[in-house]
Protein backbone atom coordinates (compact mmCIF):
# COMPACT_ATOMS: atom_id res chain seq x y z
CA UNK A 1 0.00 0.00 0.00
CA UNK A 2 1.55 3.26 -1.10
CA UNK A 3 0.88 5.60 1.57
CA UNK A 4 2.33 8.83 0.02
CA UNK A 5 0.46 11.61 -0.22
CA UNK A 6 3.31 13.97 -2.13
CA UNK A 7 3.81 12.47 -5.51
CA UNK A 8 6.85 13.45 -7.64
CA UNK A 9 5.75 14.62 -10.99
CA UNK A 10 8.87 14.93 -13.23
CA UNK A 11 7.13 17.37 -15.47
CA UNK A 12 5.89 20.07 -12.95
CA UNK A 13 9.10 21.79 -13.19
CA UNK A 14 9.23 21.70 -16.80
CA UNK A 15 5.66 23.19 -17.12
CA UNK A 16 6.14 25.82 -14.55
CA UNK A 17 7.87 28.97 -14.56
CA UNK A 18 9.01 30.73 -11.14
CA UNK A 19 6.55 33.36 -12.01
CA UNK A 20 3.83 30.42 -12.06
CA UNK A 21 4.97 29.62 -8.87
CA UNK A 22 5.15 32.56 -7.28
CA UNK A 23 2.05 33.56 -8.20
CA UNK A 24 0.44 30.32 -6.68
CA UNK A 25 1.85 31.02 -3.60
CA UNK A 26 0.51 34.70 -3.79
CA UNK A 27 -3.01 33.63 -5.11
CA UNK A 28 -3.09 30.87 -2.78
CA UNK A 29 -3.07 32.78 0.54
CA UNK A 30 -5.82 34.62 -0.82
CA UNK A 31 -8.19 32.13 -2.54
CA UNK A 32 -8.07 29.95 0.01
CA UNK A 33 -8.64 32.94 2.90
CA UNK A 34 -11.37 33.98 0.47
CA UNK A 35 -13.35 30.22 0.64
CA UNK A 36 -12.98 30.40 4.33
CA UNK A 37 -14.49 33.88 4.69
CA UNK A 38 -17.32 33.05 2.39
CA UNK A 39 -17.79 29.94 4.56
CA UNK A 40 -17.95 31.21 7.87
CA UNK A 41 -19.82 34.83 6.09
CA UNK A 42 -22.62 32.51 4.41
CA UNK A 43 -23.11 30.68 7.83
CA UNK A 44 -23.34 33.91 10.04
CA UNK A 45 -20.01 32.52 11.66
CA UNK A 46 -20.05 29.59 12.74
CA UNK A 47 -18.46 27.49 15.58
CA UNK A 48 -15.43 26.78 14.50
CA UNK A 49 -14.75 30.35 13.90
CA UNK A 50 -12.45 31.30 16.74
CA UNK A 51 -10.78 28.20 15.01
CA UNK A 52 -10.51 29.28 12.03
CA UNK A 53 -10.61 33.28 11.90
CA UNK A 54 -7.12 33.94 12.74
CA UNK A 55 -5.52 31.00 10.32
CA UNK A 56 -7.42 32.97 7.81
CA UNK A 57 -6.65 36.74 8.56
CA UNK A 58 -2.54 35.07 8.39
CA UNK A 59 -3.36 34.20 5.01
CA UNK A 60 -5.19 37.47 4.08
CA UNK A 61 -2.53 39.05 5.94
CA UNK A 62 0.72 36.98 4.23
CA UNK A 63 -1.16 37.91 0.66
CA UNK A 64 -0.85 41.34 1.19
CA UNK A 65 2.70 41.29 2.29
CA UNK A 66 3.63 39.11 -0.76
CA UNK A 67 1.95 41.46 -3.08
CA UNK A 68 3.43 44.43 -1.62
CA UNK A 69 6.80 42.36 -1.73
CA UNK A 70 6.05 41.79 -5.35
CA UNK A 71 5.55 45.19 -6.39
CA UNK A 72 8.47 46.40 -4.81
CA UNK A 73 10.41 43.90 -6.70
CA UNK A 74 8.83 44.78 -9.86
CA UNK A 75 9.89 48.13 -9.59
CA UNK A 76 13.42 47.51 -8.78
CA UNK A 77 13.60 44.68 -11.45
CA UNK A 78 12.40 47.35 -14.45
CA UNK A 79 14.05 50.21 -12.89
CA UNK A 80 17.12 48.71 -11.53
CA UNK A 81 17.41 50.65 -8.27
CA UNK A 82 17.80 48.21 -5.26
CA UNK A 83 19.11 50.89 -2.91
CA UNK A 84 16.81 49.74 0.11
CA UNK A 85 15.54 46.07 -1.86
CA UNK A 86 17.12 44.23 1.51
CA UNK A 87 16.24 46.17 3.81
CA UNK A 88 12.87 46.34 2.75
CA UNK A 89 12.14 42.87 1.03
CA UNK A 90 13.73 40.72 4.77
CA UNK A 91 11.12 43.22 6.35
CA UNK A 92 7.64 41.78 7.49
CA UNK A 93 6.25 44.85 8.69
CA UNK A 94 3.76 45.38 6.04
CA UNK A 95 2.87 49.32 6.87
CA UNK A 96 6.74 49.99 6.26
CA UNK A 97 6.62 47.76 3.23
CA UNK A 98 3.61 49.96 2.06
CA UNK A 99 5.30 53.43 2.93
CA UNK A 100 8.66 52.42 0.99
CA UNK A 101 6.37 50.86 -1.70
CA UNK A 102 3.90 54.35 -2.33
CA UNK A 103 7.48 56.70 -2.65
CA UNK A 104 8.36 54.38 -5.53
CA UNK A 105 5.39 54.31 -7.15
CA UNK A 106 5.06 58.47 -6.88
CA UNK A 107 8.18 58.89 -8.72
CA UNK A 108 6.52 57.48 -11.67
CA UNK A 109 4.64 60.80 -12.16
CA UNK A 110 5.55 64.01 -12.62
CA UNK A 111 2.01 65.45 -11.79
CA UNK A 112 0.89 64.35 -8.39
CA UNK A 113 -2.24 65.37 -9.49
CA UNK A 114 -2.27 61.91 -12.12
CA UNK A 115 -2.15 59.35 -9.49
CA UNK A 116 -5.82 58.27 -8.33
CA UNK A 117 -6.57 58.43 -4.09
CA UNK A 118 -8.70 55.64 -4.47
CA UNK A 119 -5.99 53.28 -5.34
CA UNK A 120 -3.77 54.09 -2.20
CA UNK A 121 -7.13 54.05 -0.43
CA UNK A 122 -7.87 50.67 -0.25
CA UNK A 123 -4.44 49.40 0.22
CA UNK A 124 -3.93 52.21 3.00
CA UNK A 125 -7.28 49.91 4.68
CA UNK A 126 -6.40 46.61 4.61
CA UNK A 127 -2.75 47.53 5.33
CA UNK A 128 -3.64 49.62 8.68
CA UNK A 129 -6.41 47.68 9.26
CA UNK A 130 -3.98 44.53 9.29
CA UNK A 131 -0.96 46.42 10.97
CA UNK A 132 -3.23 47.29 14.08
CA UNK A 133 -3.02 43.73 15.03
CA UNK A 134 0.10 42.25 12.52
CA UNK A 135 2.12 44.69 11.56
CA UNK A 136 5.17 41.87 11.72
CA UNK A 137 3.46 38.82 10.65
CA UNK A 138 3.20 37.28 14.28
CA UNK A 139 -0.53 38.06 15.88
CA UNK A 140 -2.31 35.71 13.28
CA UNK A 141 0.44 32.75 12.83
CA UNK A 142 1.27 32.73 16.62
CA UNK A 143 -0.20 32.00 19.77
CA UNK A 144 2.78 34.34 22.00
CA UNK A 145 5.37 36.88 20.55
CA UNK A 146 8.91 36.73 20.22
CA UNK A 147 8.76 37.44 23.85
CA UNK A 148 7.17 34.35 24.55
CA UNK A 149 4.19 36.14 25.80
CA UNK A 150 0.32 35.62 25.08
CA UNK A 151 -1.21 37.82 22.67
CA UNK A 152 -3.40 40.34 24.59
CA UNK A 153 -6.32 40.65 22.21
CA UNK A 154 -8.33 38.42 20.46
CA UNK A 155 -11.31 40.62 21.43
CA UNK A 156 -12.59 41.60 17.54
CA UNK A 157 -15.21 40.24 15.83
CA UNK A 158 -14.85 40.39 11.85
CA UNK A 159 -17.20 41.44 9.47
CA UNK A 160 -16.67 38.52 6.72
CA UNK A 161 -18.03 40.56 3.62
CA UNK A 162 -16.18 43.58 4.05
CA UNK A 163 -13.19 42.37 5.07
CA UNK A 164 -13.10 39.98 1.27
CA UNK A 165 -14.56 43.16 -0.41
CA UNK A 166 -11.52 45.51 0.87
CA UNK A 167 -9.56 42.70 0.18
CA UNK A 168 -10.73 42.87 -3.65
CA UNK A 169 -10.47 46.19 -3.80
CA UNK A 170 -6.89 46.75 -2.54
CA UNK A 171 -6.20 43.23 -5.51
CA UNK A 172 -7.44 45.61 -8.03
CA UNK A 173 -5.32 47.98 -6.86
CA UNK A 174 -2.39 46.02 -6.74
CA UNK A 175 -2.84 45.27 -10.25
CA UNK A 176 -3.56 48.87 -11.30
CA UNK A 177 0.08 49.26 -9.48
CA UNK A 178 1.43 46.22 -11.51
CA UNK A 179 0.53 47.86 -14.75
CA UNK A 180 1.95 51.66 -13.72
CA UNK A 181 5.21 50.18 -12.90
CA UNK A 182 5.47 48.13 -15.66
CA UNK A 183 3.46 49.06 -18.74
CA UNK A 184 3.01 46.77 -21.74
CA UNK A 185 5.17 47.83 -24.27
CA UNK A 186 3.29 50.05 -27.09
CA UNK A 187 3.79 48.80 -30.43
Amino acid sequence: MNNAFFIEDSNYPSTHSKDDISQNYIFGYKKLADMTAETLSSKGGCRYDDTVRLPMLFLYRHYIELRLKGLYTLYNNVHGDESSNKKTLNNHKISHIWEELQKLIVKQFTNKEDLDPDLFESIDLVVFSFSKYDDSAQFFRYDKNNKGKPHLSLNFMIDYEKLSSAIDSADDSFDAFEYILNPPNQY
